[in-house]
């Protein structure tokens, strides 16, 4: 699970590794790695040299169907294949810098 507040904490950097994606963020002296894995489709949009998050959230279809429907038509743009189950979505607002929006199965967070 994420932490509650990660707002103004910095995006150091995106990886990906199989279907496994991880972000890494630090604010201060403090460091993390947000991992979300089973992801399956992407899209990271305005990533700039400072990337600030905003917010984050985490939903599924039946948390929220109407942002969950706008956050897939967002990735069948650029993915026109989903994947057969349905799985959950992350969205990373920024303050300034990346926008990001996850398609996954699973998040966890190392320190």
């Amino acid at each position: 699970m994420l932490p509650d507040h990660l707002h103004d904490w910095y995006i150091d950097g995106i990886e990906v590794n199989g279907s496994d994606m991880r972000i890494k963020i630090h604010f201060e002296a403090e460091r993390r790695v947000l991992v979300f894995a089973g992801a399956s489709r992407c899209i990271v949009s305005n990533f700039l040299i400072q990337n600030v998050i905003y917010d984050i959230s985490i939903f599924s279809s039946e948390d929220d169907p109407s942002r969950y429907d706008e956050a897939i038509a967002r990735l069948n743009k650029s993915y026109p294949c989903p994947p057969e189950e349905l799985k959950k979505i992350a969205e990373i607002r920024p303050s300034v810098g990346a926008n990001v929006t996850i398609e996954f199965s699973t998040v966890s967070v190392l320190r």
